[in-house]
């Protein structure tokens, strides 16, 4: 159990600094801050699409 929540947590503290870490990148190499965040939908959508490409 214990182990369980430690990997959910890594995961979150992976993901969400890391995906705001390369939003903030991108807006400093373009120089605008008109960079679309994607939905978690659209992320999943994404990655059903790529799987069933890769199919």
């Amino acid at each position: 159990m214990k182990k369980q929540i430690s990997s959910k947590k890594e995961k979150f503290c992976f993901e969400k600094p890391s995906s705001k870490q390369a939003i903030s990148d991108i807006h400093h190499e373009e120089g605008e801050a008109k960079v679309p965040i994607p939905s978690l939908d659209q992320v999943m959508k994404a990655k059903e699409w790529v799987d069933n490409v890769e199919k």
